[in-house]
């Protein structure tokens, strides 16, 4: 029996970017799990995403996950919202362990939530922004000190964007590097460290391009304040390629209290094992026990417009996406 197939898929860019519109969302709900048609990664690899509705706390939870038919699967990141461009949550699949093949977040966002923002739209459809990231992490062979380089970085969507979660010194301490846009000056992106452990990470940030050129460097240790930067200067150096690289490194003092070897990238995954949460069905939960952001889905509202921010910054109109 074939599995039903649910909604449009759109190759934005070859390989990389999808957009998936579902239809008749207001007619969707609790035990619904629903399938995209298949695609072609970058690698070759054909892979399709999943989608859920789940009920916790009387609350109805949309979930996402991916099929991937190869391991490892890719860095990803994704975003739930309408037709109108309004973007309702954002996540980076950040720490995927190299063994699966499924995996995703069983709880993206309230359903009440992103069909306030598909009502708005008054289409009664879902959209799925969906890309594998073209960016790599590096240790650089120092201790505490890994390079970031994000290829393209004009077309990525900062909403927040993250990097491949990191060891600080040891594998249990998990971080990443994260971009958002400043919510009092849109014009500007936020370079912070998010970790799992909710305490500050003294740390230096510069900013690079392919040449080598500087486009930003931080003055001093960085913990809790973190650096605002004009898109401009970020982008304005990147040559045709658009090759942005981050250096992130811990200070001198901080290093001399961690006397440890540097930490392959290449041992990290999968995390440590209560980390990992794993369904019936084999499905990895990358972002459970914690997302880095630490959002709350209680009563909050969290129709951020983060891709019209981002956007913004781009010079783009958000309702033509």
């Amino acid at each position: 029996m074939l599995k039903k197939r649910y909604g449009k898929i759109t190759e934005t860019v070859p390989g990389r970017q999808w957009r998936w519109e579902i239809p008749e969302w207001s007619k969707k709900g609790p035990d619904k799990i629903m399938d995209s048609e298949l695609m072609t990664s970058f690698s070759g690899a054909m892979f399709h995403f999943h989608l859920i509705f789940e009920e916790k706390n009387d609350k109805t939870m949309v979930g996402f996950y991916i099929h991937y038919k190869q391991r490892p699967v890719p860095k990803y990141t994704y975003a739930f919202g309408s037709t109108q461009g309004r973007v309702v949550r954002q996540h980076t699949a950040h720490s995927i362990p190299k063994s699966c093949k499924r995996c995703g977040h069983f709880n993206v966002c309230q359903n009440v939530t992103l069909k306030r923002a598909i009502e708005r739209a008054g289409d009664d459809t879902c959209v799925v922004w969906f890309q594998f990231d073209d960016c790599t992490l590096a240790n650089t062979g120092n201790l505490g000190e890994f390079v970031w380089t994000i290829r393209n970085f004009r077309s990525i969507r900062i909403g927040p964007y993250y990097s491949t979660s990191f060891p600080r010194v040891t594998p249990q301490d998990l971080c990443c590097i994260k971009l958002t846009v400043d919510p009092k000056l849109r014009t500007n992106v936020v370079i912070s460290v998010a970790q799992r452990q909710q305490r500050s990470i003294p740390c230096w940030f510069k900013c690079t391009n392919l040449e080598g050129e500087l486009l930003y460097k931080s003055p001093e240790a960085l913990a809790e304040q973190w650096p605002s930067v004009p898109y401009s200067a970020l982008t304005s150096n990147l040559g045709r390629e658009g090759t942005l690289i981050v250096y992130i490194s811990h200070f001198k003092e901080v290093m001399q209290e961690e006397e440890k070897a540097p930490i392959s990238l290449s041992n990290l995954l999968p995390p440590p094992g209560e980390r990992i949460h794993e369904d019936a069905d084999g499905r990895f939960n990358v972002m459970d026990d914690g997302d880095m952001e630490m959002y709350s889905d209680a009563d909050e509202d969290p129709e951020l417009e983060l891709e019209a921010q981002a956007a913004s910054l781009r010079g783009e109109n958000v309702t033509e996406m």
